[in-house]
């Protein structure tokens, strides 16, 4: 209740290095610009209500309470996309965030490129400690919603834990379904093909990287 009552960008700042469990911590929380779309859409009404500067009231998420700073808005010409659904994958590692725990979820961050990536992670373990998850956006729970907000496709978050703290959750974006509206346009497919095309040639060329690649442990 009391850091609600900041109106102040540096005080904020302040207050987020302090007290902060986010990894924007050392940014001062500053989460950078963010499509409104890709927010949470319980979120988006609170915090276009909001003048620069200006705070939330403490919102609870799943262990914890989020509290958001309105910086600045921008309009932009491009078009806000719309998403059906959004795919993604969570793998709970024990120790919640223990420097150990959160060693090893580093490596996972260096060792994955995609979602897939995780079940060979997983081989031989419990089945429940993967989830590879579509969801509609408004059907997400708060707290991964935020997370997933300022992700990119292969990207991984730490910053959740389940179980009262005991498991961090490894949560990776695999990717985000657009809407369909009306007919599809033969520019539209066309365009859609060659995008597939080039991230199998990007994928292509990454293996050959990686089979190429030399390690030297000193």
């Amino acid at each position: 209740d009391q850091l609600s009552q900041i109106r102040s960008f540096d005080k904020f700042a302040i207050a987020a290095r302090q007290y902060s469990a986010a990894q924007t911590r050392g940014q001062g929380g500053r989460l950078g610009w963010l499509p409104i779309s890709d927010l949470p859409a319980p979120l988006r009404p609170v915090l276009l209500g909001l003048a620069p500067g200006e705070v939330t009231d403490p919102m609870p998420l799943q262990g914890a309470v989020a509290i958001f700073q309105m910086r600045a808005i921008a309009e932009s010409d491009a078009k806000t996309p719309s998403y059906e659904a959004i795919e993604y994958s969570t793998y709970y590692l024990p120790g919640g965030r223990s420097p150990e725990t959160l060693a090893q979820a580093e490596k996972i961050r260096g060792s994955v490129d995609t979602c897939d990536d995780l079940y060979g992670l997983n081989y031989g373990q419990p089945d429940e400690l993967l989830e590879q998850i579509s969801s509609a956006p408004g059907d997400l729970p708060r707290d991964i919603a935020l997370e997933l907000a300022k992700l990119d496709e292969g990207e991984i978050s730490t910053n959740l834990t389940r179980n009262n703290g005991s498991q961090l959750m490894v949560l990776m974006l695999c990717g985000r379904s657009p809407t369909i509206e009306g007919e599809t346009s033969r520019e539209e497919i066309a365009a859609q093909l060659r995008n597939r095309q080039l991230e199998s040639f990007a994928n292509a060329y990454l293996e050959e990287l990686r089979s190429e690649a030399r390690i030297v442990e000193k």
